[in-house]
């Protein structure tokens, strides 16, 4: 998903995302709504393998999962009309411009936060 973008950011880890949402305690994270121990295992969306996220199995951790499936469904939507070639082509310029910048002011800090 998006993958191929230089410096690509914000993105949203589908192994957190599909990890039922939590809090922690002294030795295991528990589920928000039943309050049950909840450890991670290996989770398969549409076929593929996303990851080892912590998943509760009560009604509105399914449901919370349900949400989750569908924000992830409309995003791929979104992303299909993204064109990557003129973002890495942008990205590719602005990095070139800070090398530039960098040997012109003989600054390697312009770098270093990059």
């Amino acid at each position: 998903m998006l993958k191929e973008i230089l410096r690509l950011r914000n993105t949203i880890h589908t192994e957190q995302l599909f990890s039922s949402t939590t809090y922690k305690t002294n030795s295991f994270d528990r589920c928000i709504y039943c309050h049950k121990n909840v450890e991670n295992d290996y989770y398969e969306y549409k076929g593929e393998l996303v990851g080892m996220p912590y998943r509760c199995s009560c009604n509105k951790a399914k449901e919370e999962l349900k949400a989750k499936e569908f924000l992830l469904e409309t995003l791929v939507k979104l992303r299909r009309d993204v064109d990557i070639e003129t973002i890495n082509k942008t990205t590719k310029e602005a990095l070139i411009e800070e090398i530039d910048r960098t040997y012109r002011e003989k600054s390697e800090d312009i770098l270093k936060y990059r």
